[in-house]
């Protein structure tokens, strides 16, 4: 796997997931890290998340956030997976507070799922 280029069609499946998650609304996280495409979207009272390491590789989250937009809770949503799958996933979750999205910190979450490194949400989208 040669990384987000576009030559496979996994590849090129994976830059279409991440317009379909930009088109969602998801910001750029500004807190870059090499080598990782991060996002966010911010929603009342939670913040949805992405990170991508490769193709084969992708976290996505749901955090509950504070009035300040401070992380409050481990993960009460998370996928691990290839880039395509964790983006669908999250672009699926119900709307916070409606009858089927999840509600409740997943409690022990590994390491790996506790929130990605902007632990501060901006307020405005």
């Amino acid at each position: 796997m040669t990384g987000l280029i576009g030559e496979s069609e996994e590849e090129r499946a994976a830059i279409d997931a991440l317009r379909r998650i930009t088109a969602a609304g998801f910001k750029s996280s500004g807190d870059s890290v090499p080598g990782r495409v991060m996002g966010k979207r911010r929603g009342d009272g939670v913040i949805d998340t992405y990170v991508v390491f490769d193709v084969d590789t992708a976290f996505a989250g749901r955090y509950l956030i504070d009035d300040h937009g401070e992380v409050v809770a481990d993960p009460v949503w998370f996928y691990f997976g290839p880039v395509t799958a964790a983006i669908t996933a999250l672009l699926k979750l119900s709307p916070h507070g409606s009858e089927h999205a999840p509600k409740h910190p997943l409690s022990g979450a590994p390491a790996q799922f506790q929130f990605p490194p902007f632990s501060r949400v901006e307020h405005s989208n």
